[in-house]
């Protein structure tokens, strides 16, 4: 079978591959980052219960930001104890093991990550101009300050940080390194889950573990399944070709080289941006053209700055006014019949930028899009429209025919084809965001795979639960995707809206699961998918991951303290309870309707959210 063939079998998904530790750049240090070993030991597990209140329980951004309270264990209940196991040590397999350790008793936390380290998505992109596109101090956790030593951090630095709270936090205590998970099995007569973990021996040989649970928590995240273009030839290429995902500097030398960049989403644009100086040559592929914004301030930062950022109250005043600023930019989103001025207001600010920056007016006629902005993932650059138009790069939108064995074959406008010949290929095509790892299988009640059950698009409740898969949780699920404010606050609001399925676990020892009924399930997709198709920008069929080919949209059916509103308390007349009575023998627990439970446990905040009139009207 030919490497294309392959490829196609897994939906052009590369497998996860085996990545050593990254380089880190020896720039502008952050100076709150231990420099010793002394140090580091210092810090390892300096938050912790026993020292510091809840960092997450701060009553004026609860109110702020709309954050749930801590989950309570009813006074004189023992909570029964619980094996709990969450895939993934990014950004919300750290989170989730730090609230844990003020918010749960009597669980036992066991975190999988198949690589070598923390750090998730910024571990694995490392290629040049990887850089954040939301700023630094929206980019970290409301609590902890950080020497940011500028306004959008590259990637090493925001590994950086992780590493400072991964110590400090001990999330050690909870994660196996090197340990993919590689399945994960509802069975019903034991009302637990079956997790296979591939792990490798002293001598580099892999064998599969079964480790048993009660819950499960999906937090792999939406950006770690790298995917290659479905280009006719790829397997052909005899230069250097690399997915933008596994850039290594050490072997990906482009200096000199004539170099063809496949992709102009945000990774794209950066790496195009970055090395275009660097190049013999760059060309620079673009199927459908995208708007690019200028940063809203410059990378830099002063000096005096960073010395105000690291006071903890300035640091949560900043978290806070720009959480109110980035709610404010949601109506760019939304497009209601009635009222375009604010995506024709951003439309002629994007079309300024680009006349300004760009001379040639067939370059700028090639660059302009016919969609509206924020259809596809908003990307910013600096550097990018200059980049393009040096001597050496080429904007190509010409289709690609096919992958040669020395670059890449394009049909120009007049019906002819020209071969570009290339010493390397990058692959910046993104990421399989399906929520779907090929490379992971869950089957839940009746053995339903959930690769089958998602085969055109996924479907789940409020982004956290799916029907037919008992206390098998999200963080980051489908519909989370926020698209103006920081993805920090909603992993919060949705680690402890899962906190409190798992304390009403505990504490009604009588009930083994929750599965989300099929009926609430299907009213928050039905009202979320309609609504998003009548008043938001999502309703364009421009390409990009927001909108799958069936029309079905992955964004949030609201702002995001809409969403907050939404994941406030589980409404547990949307669950089924799976009930053993004690004493019974084994086999699957009895189902039956929340019904009666859910006066004795909901909280009084539950206000079971509803969109507002303009959106609606209908509870999700």
């Amino acid at each position: 079978m030919s490497i294309a063939t392959a490829q196609e079998a897994l939906n052009l998904q590369l497998k996860p591959q085996s990545r050593s530790l990254p380089d880190l750049p020896q720039r502008d240090l952050p100076r709150t980052l231990p420099t010793t070993d002394a140090q580091w030991r210092a810090l390892e597990g300096a938050a912790n219960p026993q020292t510091r209140p809840d960092p997450f329980g701060n009553a004026t951004d609860r109110e702020i930001f709309g954050l749930s309270p801590p989950p309570v264990y009813p006074s004189g209940v023992t909570p029964r104890p619980l094996d709990v196991v969450v895939i993934g040590c990014g950004l919300s397999g750290m989170t989730f093991s730090m609230m844990s350790r003020w918010r749960l008793n009597n669980v036992r936390l066991r975190i999988f990550e198949k690589n070598p380290t923390f750090g998730g998505t910024w571990f694995e992109n490392r290629y040049p101009g990887c850089r954040c596109d939301v700023p630094s101090v929206l980019y970290s956790f409301r609590f902890e300050p950080f020497d940011w030593t500028e306004g959008y951090a590259q990637w090493d630095e925001i590994f950086r940080y992780f590493s400072y709270v991964f110590h400090k936090y001990r999330v050690s205590d909870h994660v196996e390194f090197s340990s993919p998970v590689v399945g994960v099995t509802w069975n019903e007569a034991q009302g637990k889950w079956t997790v296979e973990v591939e792990k490798t021996d002293e001598k580099g040989g892999k064998h599969v573990t079964e480790e048993k649970c009660d819950v499960v928590i999906n937090a792999q995240g939406l950006l770690n399944r790298p995917k290659l273009p479905s280009i006719p030839g790829l397997e052909s290429f005899q230069g250097h070709l690399v997915h933008s995902s596994q850039w290594d500097s050490r072997t990906c030398i482009v200096e000199g080289k004539r170099v063809g960049v496949i992709g102009n989403g945000s990774t794209g644009i950066q790496i195009a941006g970055d090395i275009a100086k660097r190049v013999a040559r760059m060309d620079h592929f673009c199927k459908t053209p995208t708007w690019v914004a200028p940063y809203a301030s410059n990378f830099s930062v002063t000096a005096s700055y960073r010395d105000q950022m690291l006071d903890p109250t300035t640091h949560a005043e900043s978290y806070r006014n720009a959480w109110v600023r980035g709610e404010k930019t949601w109506v760019w989103w939304t497009r209601p019949n009635w009222d375009r001025d604010a995506d024709r207001y951003q439309a002629t600010l994007l079309n300024k930028y680009l006349a300004e920056s760009v001379s040639d007016p067939q370059l700028r006629a090639k660059m302009t899009p016919g969609h509206g902005w924020g259809c596809r993932r908003p990307i910013m650059s600096n550097n990018y429209y200059s980049a393009i138009q040096l001597p050496t790069s080429h904007y190509i939108n010409d289709p690609i025919v096919r992958i040669t064995p020395r670059g890449i074959l394009v049909c120009r406008a007049d019906g002819t084809e020209e071969e570009r010949e290339l010493d390397m290929i990058v692959c910046a095509t993104g990421f399989a965001v399906n929520w779907v790892n090929r490379f992971m299988s869950v089957r839940g009640k009746g053995g339903v795979l959930l690769a089958d059950l998602w085969k055109s698009h996924p479907v789940a409740y409020r982004t956290v639960a799916v029907h037919g898969f008992p206390n098998y949780f999200w963080v980051a699920g489908p519909n989370t995707p926020p698209t103006h404010n920081s993805v920090h606050i909603l992993f919060e609001q949705q680690i402890n809206y899962i906190f409190q399925c798992i304390v009403f676990l505990q504490t009604n020892p009588s009930i083994e699961a929750l599965d989300v009924k099929e009926s609430a399930q299907k009213e928050f997709s039905d009202v979320a998918q309609e609504w998003l198709n009548k008043y938001t920008v999502w309703n364009e069929n421009c390409g990009g991951w927001y909108r799958y080919e069936t029309g079905y949209i992955v964004q949030w059916p609201g702002s995001a303290t809409h969403m907050m509103e939404s994941l406030h308390t589980p409404n547990w007349d949307h669950y089924e309870l799976s009930i053993r009575q004690e004493g019974d023998t084994p086999g699957p627990a009895t189902p039956m309707s929340a019904t009666g439970w859910h006066d004795r446990w909901r909280s009084k905040k539950n206000r079971d959210p509803t969109l507002s009139p303009t959106m609606l009207g209908a509870k999700i």
